[in-house]
């Protein structure tokens, strides 16, 4: 899996926090260990500045959950693998101001 490092220039957050926190609500909710699937993580950006993250998680089955970090407000959208959403919530992450680049896997 090669990873990319994506500049965050006016947000300021931890990528790694956040991504943690959505692979084990999704995790919880597909009833799937965290070991066994697979969690992507792709930018989502407004012009070049990255102001959100999308989650995706693959399990056994053909399970895929899916998740939408908002980082402007600190919401989490989490949706189940038939596309509805199950869980809004703000995540408890802390930020880094000194971090400015964060690393995300590219989908295979």
């Amino acid at each position: 899996m090669e990873a990319c490092a994506i500049e965050a220039s006016s947000v300021d957050f931890n990528a790694a926090e956040v991504a943690e926190f959505a692979r084990a609500t999704l995790s919880a909710k597909g009833r799937l260990r965290c070991d066994a699937a697979q969690l992507h993580m792709a930018p989502i950006r407004r012009g070049d500045e990255v102001c959100g993250l999308h989650f995706a998680l693959r399990g056994p089955r053909e399970v895929l959950l899916t998740a939408v970090w908002d980082a402007a407000t600190n919401t989490l959208w989490c949706y189940d693998s038939r596309g509805e959403r199950f869980l809004t919530t703000r995540p408890a992450v802390g930020a880094e101001g000194a971090e400015k680049m964060i690393d995300c896997p590219h989908p295979d």
